[in-house]
């Protein structure tokens, strides 16, 4: 019975596994980050900005939030629109400020999985929609491109 069931198994079957298994293992690490991340620990922010891994106004957007949760969400959008090579210049610089361990978590899983020289968090589509508290935000790029208020209590991140 077991045989035929994978006989039976399409490539487009077996394509759709692959996709819903990067999708989760994606998003399991972009909680993973936001959940783990210390975004003031050793100026996080300003080095990835020294480093041009985030723009000054990257940089700016991120530090104009109160909430560390808020500010560690909105770097990880960020960084989900990064290249691998950025990607990689972030985990050297998380090492670099008391962090390592979250980086070697973060090298370890992508390494396990065979997704190395990746963004393991890069979202294909180029518009996401942030919401957060009151308001809602659509980034395209990393530019936000709408804004407004609504009534929301918790943070979700939604691919457009």
């Amino acid at each position: 019975m077991l045989v035929a069931a994978a006989d039976s198994q399409t490539d487009d079957d077996l394509a759709n596994e692959v996709r819903l298994f990067r999708t989760s293992f994606r998003e399991l690490l972009y909680q993973f980050l936001i959940h783990t991340l210390d975004t003031k620990r050793g100026d996080l922010v300003d080095k990835l900005a020294r480093n041009d891994v985030l723009s000054s106004g990257e940089r700016q957007r991120i530090k104009a939030q109160k909430l560390t949760s808020v500010r560690a969400n909105s770097l990880m959008m960020i960084m989900r629109l990064k290249s691998a090579e950025k990607f990689d210049i972030f985990l050297t610089i998380l090492g670099e400020i008391g962090q390592q361990s979250v980086a070697n978590v973060v090298r370890h899983a992508v390494h396990s999985i065979g997704q190395t020289g990746r963004n393991p968090i890069h979202i294909s589509n180029s518009k996401i929609a942030l919401f957060y508290d009151n308001y809602w935000f659509v980034y395209r790029g990393s530019t936000i491109v709408q804004q407004r208020f609504t009534y929301h209590g918790t943070i979700i991140v939604v691919p457009l």
